[in-house]
């Protein structure tokens, strides 16, 4: 077989940004490049503090 050329990985992205509800969210999250191309595009909600500082709270 031929030589394979070892193409880089790319790390995973992301962006963090401050909604209001998740409508608000889709809003930006559709004008990333990846989501126009035919990619996805994940949205998740974040808690204020991390899950390290919610286990703190107990």
């Amino acid at each position: 077989m031929g030589a394979k050329s070892a193409k880089p990985r790319r790390p995973p992205r992301f962006r963090l940004l401050d909604a209001a509800d998740l409508d608000e969210a889709i809003e930006p999250a559709a004008r990333i490049p990846a989501a126009r191309l035919g990619g996805a595009v994940e949205i998740r909600p974040v808690v204020a503090g991390g899950a390290a500082a919610a286990g703190r709270r107990r």
